[in-house]
């Protein structure tokens, strides 16, 4: 019980530390400028990840018939975003880069952000293959494309990228929309 006790403590400390440090939750990814990109979002609109310079920038990688993973990275970016509450919100890009070209669509990329409340905030991003190939490589997102029988395999991650639009963190999945939002928080006050 005592060892449980100390161990506890530690950890407790162990955070407190972290917190007061201003690490960030994640893998630290240094300065290193964000691979640039272009694409068509679920509006029909030219997105790039240049436009949003200046405020910090959710990036990851999705596709609308996920049956598991897909759908909880965005079910915790839309509680992070809750989380920092509408004005802070509004001052954080997320784009969602598409890893399905065959199926993924305008139609149900936008179904998708509507089903996880995210419609007003999620850039969908749409491309084919060859549109999408360079930026899962700049990623280093692994992507097997299924057929019509299966799941579509990749890479499941969330990359923070800095106002001056540098690459930051890396967050695997499973992360909690806690450790998202209080991440973004640091990067909302640089």
């Amino acid at each position: 019980m005592a060892l449980g006790a100390l161990a506890i403590a530690l950890l407790s400390a162990f955070m407190l530390y972290r917190a007061q440090a201003g690490a960030m939750a994640g893998t630290d990814l240094g300065h290193t400028p964000a691979p640039p990109f272009q694409l068509v979002d679920q509006n029909g609109q030219q997105v790039s990840l240049a436009q949003f310079k200046g405020q910090p920038v959710v990036v990851t990688f999705l596709y609308t018939q996920c049956p598991d993973a897909c759908p909880l990275i965005a079910d915790q970016i839309r509680v992070a975003l809750n989380d920092l509450g509408t004005s802070d919100a509004a001052k954080v890009a997320v784009l969602a880069v598409s890893t399905d070209p065959v199926h993924d669509n305008r139609l149900t990329a936008a179904e998708f952000t509507r089903v996880h409340s995210l419609q007003d905030q999620m850039h969908y991003l749409l491309g084919s293959p060859s549109d999408l190939s360079p930026i899962w490589k700049a990623y280093y997102i692994g992507v097997s494309p299924g057929d019509s029988e299966s799941a579509v395999l990749h890479s499941e991650a969330v990359f923070l990228v800095d106002k001056a639009g540098n690459e930051r963190e890396l967050l695997g999945v499973p992360f909690s929309a806690s450790d998202l939002a209080s991440d973004l928080r640091k990067l909302l006050r640089e």
